[in-house]
């Protein structure tokens, strides 16, 4: 917990640095944790990288619309839409792991709570293509997961 003082008409900053393990990547993940936030850089060098970061992403993964002209000038129904695909993106880029094959989509993604851990049963048939185009590391691990998964499943249809 932290406290302060603030002056009334000053504005004031809170930088929040959260660092996040769990059991598949250490044996102490409350330790592991906290040695990773002691050995962060600044804020601001966190923020760079993670910006650019996603620049990188979208690179790779954006779609944009256009009509009639500059994506910026698009009349209001084309900057709805092109928000609404971008958010669709992100909601699908924020769920799959690039760096696990033991995990897959969650069945509500990131954003709702109501499967409690079920996976998106099948993935293969509406999320892999994007991935399969866009982000081919993540597509394998949709893949490999599924593959680690064949034995359980072979166990309950019996």
């Amino acid at each position: 917990m932290t406290t302060f003082s603030a002056i009334a008409g000053q504005t004031t900053s809170v930088e929040k640095v959260v660092t996040v393990f769990t059991s598949q990547e250490t044996k102490l993940p409350l330790q592991a944790a906290q040695n990773k936030l002691a050995d962060l850089p600044a804020y601001a060098v966190l923020l760079e990288a993670h910006q650019q970061s996603w620049d990188a992403v979208w690179q790779h993964s954006d779609i944009e619309i256009e009509i009639e002209g500059d994506l910026f000038e698009l009349p209001a129904k084309g900057r709805n839409a092109q928000l609404a695909v971008r958010y669709n993106l992100f909601q699908l880029l924020i769920s799959a792991s690039l760096d696990n094959d033991r995990v897959s989509v969650p069945a509500k993604t990131l954003s709702g709570f109501g499967y409690r851990g079920h996976v998106f049963w099948d993935t293969e048939i509406f999320i892999l293509p994007f991935f399969t185009l866009t982000q081919p590391a993540i597509a394998r691990n949709l893949l490999t997961y599924r593959y680690h998964a064949l034995e359980g499943a072979r166990r309950k249809v019996k």
